[in-house]
């Protein structure tokens, strides 16, 4: 048999910093030398291109065709009409024509879907028709759905999807409390759908009624350094927050909270890095400046950093916890990150979150904590400062979050196949 063919769907990646975690799975699938493997971003082509292998190519052109459909949207919304997806959902969820946000979600999944679908029977006509080739798409959506189409309609490839957060929880304001093609049994074409968390393979079968014989967890993972970040000596903590600056990951909490902490513990030095960008940055930036002007805290915002800056920056300074206060969340690689340097975490219970961190490594936060919660978490910082504590955090993230392992095993679910394989 010759080398197989995997389109891998994504949102960006190659292109920019987004999913900076696929860097190092796409690493894992470099060192095959029986797979060829062509990219396709579908929402941002354009950019710097990030490093790849050499069994690596990337097809930017269906993405230029998705935008050009958004665009011309009203020329495209005949569309809708010829995918049969959209009359399941209509007849599942009729209310969808009275709920604007809603409807305009699931116009823009058909117009995709039909888009992306068309475009691959036009130019890997031949992979699809073959049993050996494997189309896999990064999330639960747009290059999902569009390989769920052409398995409906007979292809004999193997279809696969990872699932993440906002991919899963419907329950989330960043979804509008709303994904379009879970109200019929979309998966049943897919071989296996691949959720990062438990908590998400929980969702999916609780509120989607997908079998779980349908679905396989497999975390994500990262590089494990053998360097343990240190701990700052004596009466301070060094503080890491690392997300885009959105609602949904609340960092007006983080400040809040410092900002609270520091009035009853004057004589702990506080300093805080936040690593990331976003829309509300200003504002952010005003509260911050708004909250700590009275009190003892310092504060840094760097900015947007590539994944390996960041990891730089742990490997360079003396941190004493991560901290996230997320309203939602899938399994985040930030926490794996912190954890493999043997960083505590102060983490909300969102998401796949208590997966990753437990009292042994961190404190888990009520997703509605007080900043007395909060405060408490922080002290418990100092028990982490011990190096021992650190190595055993260490520890922990290497049995479960290690990349190497991780991916290894989710490329064999992928090219062989496995029943009921879990990390």
């Amino acid at each position: 048999m010759g080398k197989r063919r995997l389109l891998l769907f994504t949102n960006s990646f190659p292109f920019g910093s987004e999913e900076a975690f696929l860097e190092e799975e796409i690493k894992e699938w470099g060192s095959r030398d029986d797979v060829l493997i062509t990219i396709l971003p579908l929402l941002n082509y354009e950019g710097t291109l990030r490093t790849i292998p050499e069994n690596v190519t990337v097809d930017v052109n269906l993405g230029g065709k998705l935008k050009t459909n958004e665009k011309w949207v009203l020329f495209s919304f005949p569309m809708i009409f010829i995918n049969p997806f959209f009359w399941k959902e209509f007849f599942a969820f009729p209310n969808i024509f009275f709920q604007f946000k809603k409807l305009r979600k699931v116009i823009a999944v058909s117009i995709f879907s039909t888009v992306i679908s068309n475009y691959l029977k036009k130019n890997y006509l031949s992979e699809l028709n073959d049993k050996n080739t494997i189309l896999y798409s990064y999330w639960f959506y747009y290059g999902a759905y569009g390989g769920a189409l052409l398995k409906r309609r007979g292809f004999s490839f193997r279809l696969f999807t990872r699932a993440h957060g906002s991919d899963i929880f419907q329950n989330r304001k960043d979804t509008a409390f709303y994904i379009p093609y879970r109200r019929f049994p979309v998966w049943k074409y897919f071989e296996k759908i691949i959720p990062v968390s438990r908590m998400g393979e929980k969702y999916l079968e609780e509120n989607q009624k997908i079998p779980k014989k349908k679905m396989i967890v497999s975390y994500l993972g990262v590089n494990i350094p053998k360097y343990i970040c240190e701990a700052s000596s004596g009466k301070s903590l060094n503080i890491v927050s690392c997300s885009s600056i959105i609602s949904l990951k609340r960092i007006h909490l983080i400040i809040t909270s410092l900002a609270f902490y520091t009035k009853s513990h004057a004589d702990i030095k506080i300093s805080w890095f936040h690593i990331g960008d976003g829309p509300l940055m200003p504002k952010i930036s005003k509260i911050a400046s708004t909250q700590f002007s009275p009190v003892n805290v310092d504060y840094n915002f760097l900015g947007q950093l590539s994944n390996s800056e960041v990891l730089d920056f742990y490997n360079n300074n003396k941190i004493d916890c991560f901290v996230t206060t997320s309203e939602s969340e899938g399994l985040p690689v930030t926490i794996m990150e912190a954890l493999s340097f043997g960083i505590p975490v102060i983490a909300t219970s969102v998401g796949g979150i208590t997966e990753a961190v437990n009292d042994n490594v961190g404190v888990v936060l009520d997703k509605n904590f007080s900043h007395k919660d909060f405060a408490i978490g922080l002290n418990k910082m100092f028990e982490f400062k011990e190096h021992n504590r650190r190595k055993g955090i260490n520890r922990w993230a290497k049995e479960r979050f290690d990349a190497e392992t991780n991916y290894e095993k989710f490329i064999s679910i992928l090219l062989v196949g496995a029943d009921n394989r879990e990390n």
